[in-house]
């Protein structure tokens, strides 16, 4: 959750990669949507660097499925 009260969530699998954002009016809106994700064990807080560092692989994933010709070889 941002400061500017939008809320980016990274989906990460084996297959599949996800970036998700969700702008949100009020502070009561993000405070319902947090409580049931975390009763729902769907949100967990975790580190801003963690944060950085998953956000950074899900974007390069992405960017490399859209520009596959740019993907280095490995």
């Amino acid at each position: 959750m941002t400061e500017n009260l939008q809320l980016i969530k990274v989906y990460h699998s084996n297959y599949a990669c996800n970036i998700e954002t969700k702008q949100y009016d009020d502070t009561d809106d993000v405070a319902f949507r947090l409580e049931r994700d975390m009763r729902d064990k769907l949100y967990e807080p975790i580190d801003e660097a963690v944060f950085m560092h998953k956000f950074s692989e899900a974007h390069r994933e992405i960017f490399y499925v859209v520009n596959p010709k740019l993907k280095p070889i490995e």
